[in-house]
């Protein structure tokens, strides 16, 4: 015999909506992240747009071979930064400064960007930040639990 059965109509009902509560919830959130993604791309979109206006009212009185390889020039720097803007973060990219703590599953650091990281600098700066390494591999086992009793 399950639980539900043994459940008293009014429990079901609550049951019922604490379930369509936490559904809801996870859908605001699934729509939030969606709208958050959509208007980084549209301010992207507007900043490029803003950079191609800016050139060209710069280029007023330029002849038009000048303002192709301007336009040329451009157009590379643009696919260069959704290029980076790809590009993942890894440890490489930061220098660590001190270890802050250690734990049975790995440890924390102090990092600092790198100056050659180009992604790293553009968006951050020259930010310090905590990097936490996790241990792949505990004690030789790799099906190690993860789930703790309390």
């Amino acid at each position: 015999m399950n639980n539900a059965s043994k459940l008293t109509p009014q429990e079901h009902d609550e049951a019922m909506a604490a379930a369509d509560k936490k559904l809801e919830e996870r859908a605001q959130r699934a729509k939030d992240l969606l709208s958050q993604r959509y208007r980084g791309l549209r301010h992207d979109q507007e900043a490029k747009h803003a950079r191609k206006m800016q050139l060209e009212r710069n280029m007023i009185g330029i002849n038009e071979d000048r303002k192709q390889k301007l336009r040329s020039t451009l157009e590379q720097e643009e696919i260069q930064l959704q290029k980076d803007s790809r590009k993942r973060v890894t440890t490489a990219d930061f220098e660590s400064l001190v270890v802050i703590g250690r734990g049975a599953f790995g440890e924390v650091r102090l990092t600092r960007s790198r100056s050659n990281s180009s992604m790293v600098e553009t968006s951050t700066g020259n930010r310090i930040f905590a990097m936490k390494s996790m241990k792949k591999r505990i004690n030789g086992n790799e099906k190690s639990s993860w789930a703790f009793k309390g």
